[in-house]
């Protein structure tokens, strides 16, 4: 069944390269979202070109940079964190470009990693409401032995303005990580 979702959403989003008025623009998003998890990288430079020309229009830039967070194949998935780094990405995209690949089961363990690497040079791009939606982001993770690293990591990084958010989320994590120890056996 999967299978056949994913194959429906390879032809329309084929259609809608072409004209996008063949898809339904409440479902545009989801039908280049579905396509670009079995993407490979021909489809990836699609969704980036697609990107790149819709400077004119927000929501398409938007919606095909988000999309590339979906992609599953592990260099994919690292050229996406690394396009969160560069100039091409604006500030307020980079945080839900990280959260769009940090809530993925393919994605997330690479983007903490990556996130973890280049937290200070992340922190210094992102002004602290961004930092913030970052901060959300990791909350995220909520499995362990993951979600004690993003508490362990988180608290000594609090300033002024995330210590709130990091309290938060902190928290969260261990509540929601205690859940999901309790849970799982029965799943």
């Amino acid at each position: 069944r999967v299978d056949v979702v994913r194959a429906e959403a390879r032809r329309r989003l084929e259609l809608y390269l072409i004209d996008r008025a063949s898809v339904d623009a409440n479902l545009a998003s989801v039908v280049v979202g579905l396509a670009a998890r079995d993407g490979d990288g021909a489809l990836y430079e699609r969704y980036l070109e697609r990107k790149r020309s819709a400077a004119t229009d927000p929501e398409e830039e938007q919606r095909f940079l988000l999309a590339l967070a979906a992609f599953e194949v592990p260099d994919l998935i690292q050229r996406t964190l690394d396009l969160a780094l560069g100039t091409e990405v604006r500030s307020q995209d980079r945080t839900f470009l990280l959260a769009g690949l940090l809530g993925r089961r393919s994605s997330r363990l690479a983007a903490w990693d990556f996130i973890r690497a280049h937290w200070d040079h992340l922190a210094k791009l992102m002004d602290p409401m961004l930092l913030q939606n970052l901060i959300r982001g990791l909350g995220q993770l909520t499995f362990e032995p993951v979600a004690t690293q993003v508490r362990e990591f988180l608290l000594p990084r609090a300033t002024e303005e995330t210590s709130e958010t990091i309290a938060q989320v902190t928290e969260h994590l261990a509540i929601d990580a205690a859940a999901v120890a309790r849970l799982q056996p029965a799943l």
